[in-house]
């Protein structure tokens, strides 16, 4: 694993706690739902607790490689954190990654 990545797979933190061997592709859709609604609308259940944790860490991932087992190409809940870790400078670039918009 490079140095500047970060494992945001189970265990850690950041882990999603849908399991793809139980709800397959759902799991990353679930994760990205639940963590944009904790994210707009904070909540204090204990249930919740996760997703407050990953809302309040998500910009320790910032501009950083995301490492987790699922395989390459394949849906996964890390590319909700990267997606999350950019912060568009006015309309045109991505301060975290670099990355240039493009209309349409």
């Amino acid at each position: 694993m490079p140095a500047d990545a970060v494992y945001v797979g189970r265990p850690t933190k950041w882990g999603n706690p849908y399991p793809l061997s139980r709800y397959g592709e759902l799991a990353v859709e679930m994760f990205a739902d639940e963590l944009l609604s904790t994210i707009q609308f904070p909540r204090t259940m204990p249930h919740d607790l996760h997703f407050r944790t990953i809302a309040e860490t998500y910009d320790q991932l910032r501009g950083k490689d995301l490492v987790c087992w699922c395989p390459l190409g394949s849906p996964c809940h890390a590319d909700v954190l990267l997606a999350l870790g950019c912060s568009w400078v006015g309309a045109e670039m991505c301060s975290a990654c670099g990355e240039v918009a493009t209309d349409g």
